[in-house]
């Protein structure tokens, strides 16, 4: 039971990180999209974060045909969340060109959060992290 629990999650954390890999830019602060959210306007507590979740996640395309023969499969869920930017190479963004942005294109990299969870009661429950950079140009869109 936690072996399936565990490659279930596994597999919506996979799909959540490509996900984040294609976006261009984050969604503003506060707002959700199919399971990818802007930066939380205020701190959550884990118990707010988890109905938080609940109502943002998106189910796993990957277990859409339920291959894992997991019971619930549409209990497998991810979620993408903008967590700031940071320096790909520290203090790159301190070098500016004539608009005031960092002179590297590259310099900044975009932080999302991945969480992924498949539970169901009566059943072994799994919750998987991740962190993904994103550099600035990479991404194909939203």
């Amino acid at each position: 039971d936690r072996g399936l629990a565990f490659q279930a999650a596994e597999a919506a954390l996979r799909e959540g990180e490509q996900r984040a890999m294609t976006l261009s830019a984050p969604l503003p602060a506060g707002a959700c999209l199919e399971g990818i959210c802007g930066k939380p306007e205020q701190v959550l507590d884990p118990a707010k974060y988890e109905a938080w979740f609940d109502t943002h996640a998106r189910a796993a395309r990957a277990m859409s045909d339920n291959t894992l023969a997991v019971p619930r499969a549409d209990a497998v869920r991810y979620l993408v969340v903008y967590q700031g930017n940071t320096e790909n190479t520290p203090g790159c963004s301190r070098v500016l060109d004539a608009s005031g942005g960092p002179k590297d294109p590259m310099c900044l990299s975009s932080v999302y959060r991945i969480d992924a969870r498949y539970r169901t009661e009566g059943r072994a429950s799994v919750r998987l992290r991740s962190v993904v950079l994103v550099p600035a140009s990479s991404g194909a869109g939203p």
